[in-house]
């Protein structure tokens, strides 16, 4: 953001249209000195980020459009000409401005005000309506006092010397207000214009962080009284239809807190993209000595520094008393900035506030403390992605009503052992790879850790079908449990298996088989058995007869026979013929080895068999596998998370997951393989040999744009989410109550 550095000027670029903005000419000092001189600045820091705005140059002083006069579009841009000056400006040019507020006793005459050409700002405006409010009040009050009111009313410019306030002696004072008049004073105390004078007042100014100045009321001017050690005076400049008026005064006592109001003048247009940096003490301090009073332009006489949170807070004394203070961040009410996006990124980017702390600590560098982090949790970030991910979920249902679902469930445990806390059981659709529901199931809900699956798959489909979804078909491993409940419960769904849990199966039986010298021969067959599961699945046609006769052709092929008489469909291998070369480079088994033998009971296995019926729609949870270990990076296994943090932490992964659906795999942009899609090499230590893998385009994170804006959006209007609905939990999953501590410590033996 740029503000003019012009006395009394208040554009800047994020609020101010139509106006350009110009740096001044460094490297130029005759120009650079005609500029400082206009501009009325004492000791004005002089930096490539200073800069004047339009409204003080001359029309002549900006070179000609010819291509915006030619077609009509004017450049946003404009430049000025080599020798330009700026001579616009509001202040009397006979006077330097200054700080001080100024009185008068003429004789009642109006003052001759300038016509000069000038922009007015809607605050400007406001403030002097303000002001003029307030000056009928007075004269409005000094008729009940019976005070003579002759004087006409004048704009006037800011004087030259500040007026000497009256003795200690006099006890009645006044408030000099922005609008000046010629001998119009209020001398009595209970005068209601007065008391309205002593409420705090927004003081605007021409820098963009917040000011809190404290003035007492200033005394009646006598020519030949004494200054009050106790009175200060200040003043900002606004702008008129003529001369400078001097800023309403703001009453602050020493021990008054900066406000929302005052906080609010830091605001950016967007704190989230808004770029952040890390900042050392030292540069800090070396930048801000080098502050200036912007009301008298003094030096810097006291700095105190200090710090909530990620914020530095920076209170400061000039020399001749006025005291501001800085914030390092905006204020989002009470709450810097930075504390809530530091919280929110914790939590968005799936780290932890440990890891987080830690790293800072390394560093040195301030951070939020863990129960901040946790409120902030509790309070704005949870019930945001709580309504971000609910918002999403009824999309996707919406879409997925008029149509029968093909639906991939798989459960998955917080931990690696079996003595899981939470399991979340998905519901992913086949054909987009959209996760349209998920429950999180806690132990003690259920009777022991291994129901928690089954309970899981009840909850989401009853879900599902209750918002008026179809479901054909679910795709699941070969869970005992979820086996009879499709069996029994949901009878109207075709239950299938995954095609990748049943050939992993075979793989172990045939890897447990051929561990012998004499069936050693099985293991180079292990992994094409494996591809003609998936094959015989693929191509069944959605028979279960067909994929059987299929399957136990195998036998057949492994001897070296490729062609028989018995079957009703399949009479053949799938495969073209083999040259006799080919034919005699294979290793086929005999009929009467102990190899085939431990292969034909593990092909005429009953499980597998009866496994046959749940793959003949060529169904496999692949997505959901790769979804699951995506969803580490938000809920590693290794750290425990309470309900609510697991929640949370589990919509964002189904959230990063549906965001990046479709990705398109990418094609080389140049080299020698221009135009070809990209593949990338790998090697498996199970396989023991190295495969491709495709490419795909980078994903995309702008959800957590959109969920930091709405953080942040939240909290600046005040307002309050529902939190999500959680199950009644136990406080512990303890199954017996917690002893006494001290109980415990009493029975607590060690063996060393």
């Amino acid at each position: 953001m740029v503000f003019c550095t012009a006395f009394g000027c208040t554009n800047k670029t994020d609020s101010t249209k139509n106006v350009s903005f110009h740096r001044l000419p460094l490297n130029r000092p005759v120009l650079l000195k005609k500029w400082l001189v206009n501009i009325k600045r004492d000791n004005p820091v002089v930096t490539k980020h200073v800069a004047v705005c339009s409204d003080h140059f001359e029309p002549s002083c900006f070179k000609r459009d010819l291509v915006g006069e030619l077609t009509g579009k004017p450049s946003k841009r404009r430049l000025l000409v080599d020798d330009a000056v700026p001579t616009l400006f509001s202040f009397n040019t006979s006077s330097r401005p200054s700080n001080s507020c100024s009185t008068s006793n003429s004789s009642g005459t109006a003052a001759t005000t300038r016509t000069r050409k000038r922009r007015i700002s809607s605050e400007n405006r406001s403030a002097k309506k303000q002001r003029e409010e307030l000056l009928t009040a007075i004269l409005q009050g000094n008729k009940k006092c019976d005070a003579e009111l002759t004087a006409s009313i004048d704009v006037q410019s800011l004087p030259e010397q500040m007026p000497e306030p009256m003795s200690d002696s006099e006890p009645d004072t006044v408030t000099s207000i922005g609008v000046q008049t010629d001998g119009v004073f209020c001398i009595c105390p209970t005068c209601p214009a007065l008391q309205k004078l002593a409420t705090p007042q927004t003081v605007l100014h021409d820098h963009n962080y917040s000011l809190c100045v404290e003035r007492p009321v200033p005394s009646i001017p006598e020519s030949d009284s004494s200054s009050s050690d106790d009175t200060e005076s200040d003043s900002s400049t606004g702008e008129s239809d003529g001369d400078d008026e001097i800023y309403l005064p703001e009453l602050h006592s020493e021990s008054e807190e900066s406000t929302d109001d005052e906080e609010e003048l830091i605001f950016e247009d967007n704190i989230v993209k808004e770029k952040k940096f890390i900042v050392f003490e030292s540069a800090l301090d070396s930048l801000l000595n080098r502050t200036m009073c912007s009301v008298c332009q003094g030096g810097v006489d006291d700095l105190q520094k200090s710090q909530q949170g990620t914020m530095v807070k920076v209170n400061f004394q000039c020399t001749n008393g006025h005291k501001w203070s800085w914030l390092s961040q905006p204020m989002l009410g009470n709450m810097p900035a930075g504390n809530l996006l530091t919280a929110a990124a914790i939590l968005l980017s799936g780290s932890t506030y440990t890891s987080l702390s830690k790293l800072c600590r390394t560093m040195n560098l301030e951070m939020i403390g863990k129960t901040t982090f946790q409120q902030i949790q509790v309070k704005y970030l949870f019930p945001v992605i709580n309504r971000f991910w609910g918002e999403m979920r009824k999309t996707a249902i919406e879409t997925s009503k008029d149509k029968r679902l093909k639906l991939s469930g798989d459960g998955r445990c917080d931990s690696p052992g079996y003595n899981a806390k939470f399991c979340t059981y998905t519901l992913m659709e086949q054909e987009t790879g959209t996760i349209l529901d998920f429950e999180l199931i806690q132990v003690s809900e259920v009777k022991n850790s291994c129901a928690m699956e089954k309970e899981g798959l009840i909850r989401t489909l009853n879900r599902l079908t209750e918002s008026g979804c179809t479901i054909d078909t679910v795709a699941t491993d070969r869970h005992v449990q979820i086996k009879c409940l499709m069996r029994d419960k949901y009878k109207e769904i075709k239950h299938q298996y995954d095609v990748w849990h049943v050939a992993k199966s075979v793989r172990k039986k045939l890897a447990e088989n051929s561990k012998t010298k004499a069936t050693a021969e099985l293991v180079p067959w292990i992994r094409c058995i494996s591809n003609h599961l998936w094959n015989c699945s693929q191509h069944c046609g959605g028979s279960a007869s067909v994929l059987k006769e299929r399957w136990l052709s195998l036998l057949r092929h492994l001897t070296g026979e490729h062609e028989w008489k018995e079957g009703d469909v399949t009479k053949t291998c799938g495969h073209p013929p083999y040259t006799p070369e080919q034919d005699e480079r294979k290793k086929w088994l005999k009929p009467s080895s102990k190899a085939y033998r431990e292969l034909e009971s593990v092909v005429m296995d009953k499980g597998i068999l009866d496994a046959l019926s749940g793959l003949t729609d060529f169904c496999h949870t692949g997505n959901i596998e790769s979804y699951h270990s995506m969803m580490l990076k938000y809920c590693p296994k290794r750290l425990h998370f309470p309900f609510k943090s697991m929640l949370a932490r589990t919509q964002l992964a189904a959230i990063d997951h549906n965001s990046n659906l479709g990705r398109e795999q990418m094609v080389a942009s140049q080299g020698p393989n221009k135009g070809t899609l990209m593949y990338t090499q790998a090697y498996s230590k199970m396989c023991k040999r190295w495969s491709v893998r495709p490419v795909y385009e980078k994903k995309s994170y702008s959800f957590v744009s959109l969920l930091m804006d709405k953080v942040v959006e939240y909290k600046r209007d005040g307002q309050s989410l529902p939190p999500s609905t959680l199950p009644p939990l136990p406080v512990n999953i303890a199954p017996v109550p917690r002893p006494q501590k001290s109980q415990a410590i009493n029975h607590h033996n060690s063996r060393f």
